[in-house]
């Protein structure tokens, strides 16, 4: 065994598309002052654009 189990293969495509998502909320919460957004609005960016587990 090389590795615990919980450590899983992930391909590249898989890694840029959560990257990709986690950007679009990001960007959303920059655009939106995010100095003044609160816990649960700034949960709400990341959970529209599937970016929380």
């Amino acid at each position: 065994m090389l590795a615990d189990d919980q450590v899983y293969l992930v391909r590249p495509p898989t890694v840029l598309e959560a990257f990709d998502r986690l950007v679009r909320a990001w960007r959303s919460a920059r655009a939106r002052a995010i100095t003044v957004l609160s816990v649960a609005e700034l949960a709400g960016i990341f959970r529209a654009e599937d970016a929380l587990p």
